[in-house]
């Protein structure tokens, strides 16, 4: 993979591929398939853009951690903020979105 993807990343050995399952963040300009690079953390601050799984689905959104609960926030409008426990099994936080691929 081209190290231009890979800017900021503190360990190269812990990134994968996802491809977005949907366009909740698309303001931001994920649009679902985009193919997301991420890096496996769970060191994450507040507003930080996060691939998660949800259920079976691969979501990106902003991460927000408050009141002792997890808030996926989207950036598309019509899709609604979902909160979860922390560890919620129909939640799990991979990490932070670094860069994306898409087709055309």
């Amino acid at each position: 993979m081209d190290p231009y993807l890979l800017r900021g990343i503190h360990n190269p050995d812990a990134c994968l591929v996802g491809r977005a399952g949907d366009d909740g963040m698309s303001s931001d300009g994920i649009q679902k398939g985009d193919f997301l690079i991420i890096e496996e953390t769970q060191d994450l601050s507040n507003g930080t853009i996060v691939a998660c799984l949800v259920g079976e689905e691969l979501h990106a959104r902003r991460y927000h951690f408050a009141n002792n609960r997890i808030h996926l926030r989207p950036a598309n409008r019509t899709y609604t903020e979902e909160t979860f426990a922390p560890r919620d099994p129909n939640c799990h936080v991979i990490g932070r979105v670094i860069s994306l691929m898409r087709r055309y």
